[in-house]
């Protein structure tokens, strides 16, 4: 008979049959399921409020454009007031005379000249503003903008052609200013930023009541 050495183990079981604590358990799972739960609320807002910047930012920089374009055509009324002025307001009851009729043509002509470049120069800045595809509301109210500037475009043009268009109702440009209004304070009425609420009152606020526009001349320009 051999002797053999008998040992105890201290572990007598095999690995496999230790138990163990559960994943769900374990101290890492608590902290990693309340990150994931932060994140899964912050990037949602994070993403709604850079959407809100950009959106400010488009028409901050598409309201800044328009305000250019908006400036030459007061510019240019500014203009054609002073050149119906020679005419006088007819309150002595003195009819203006063919000299100064003529001055105030010219006038008008080259203040038309000088407007319709100035806008169309305005418009094609306004129609370069990059807005987001998903931004639709702007956009439309940059394509409703660029047909009020198109229509005070085509009226400078016929002007210069014939004076008489200066006396005349211009009903496009009525309807299109009306329509850019409704698209504008839908596209950016409701953003906060860049006083863009005050900016929309400005451009639309009300014309004074004594404006006369460029019907100053009461006819008197008419072949």
């Amino acid at each position: 008979m051999h002797n053999r050495a008998v040992t105890t183990e201290t572990n007598a079981f095999p690995d496999r049959l230790v138990p163990r604590t559960p994943w769900i358990h374990r101290r890492w799972v608590g902290p990693l399921a309340g990150l994931l739960a932060f994140l899964l609320l912050v990037i949602p807002a994070a993403a709604v409020g850079f959407d809100y910047v950009m959106r400010a930012y488009e028409a901050n920089r598409l309201l800044t454009r328009i305000e250019a374009s908006e400036a030459a055509m007061i510019a240019f009324d500014a203009q054609a007031q002073a050149a119906v002025a020679v005419l006088g307001d007819g309150a002595n009851g003195a009819s203006p005379t063919d000299a100064q009729v003529q001055q105030a043509r010219d006038a008008l002509t080259a203040a038309a000249r000088d407007g319709q470049q100035a806008i169309a120069d305005a418009g094609a800045k306004v129609a370069a503003v990059k807005i987001l595809a998903w931004h639709g509301d702007l956009a439309k109210a940059r394509e409703a903008y660029l047909a009020h500037n198109h229509a005070w475009q085509d009226y400078l043009a016929a002007a210069q052609l014939d004076p008489a268009e200066f006396d005349k109702p211009q009903q496009a440009i009525n309807d299109t200013f009306a329509a850019a209004e409704r698209a504008m304070r839908a596209g950016m009425g409701g953003l906060a930023l860049f006083d863009i609420r005050d900016r929309l009152e400005a451009i639309f606020a009300p014309p004074p009541q004594d404006s006369g526009g460029t019907s100053a001349a009461d006819g008197q320009l008419a072949a």
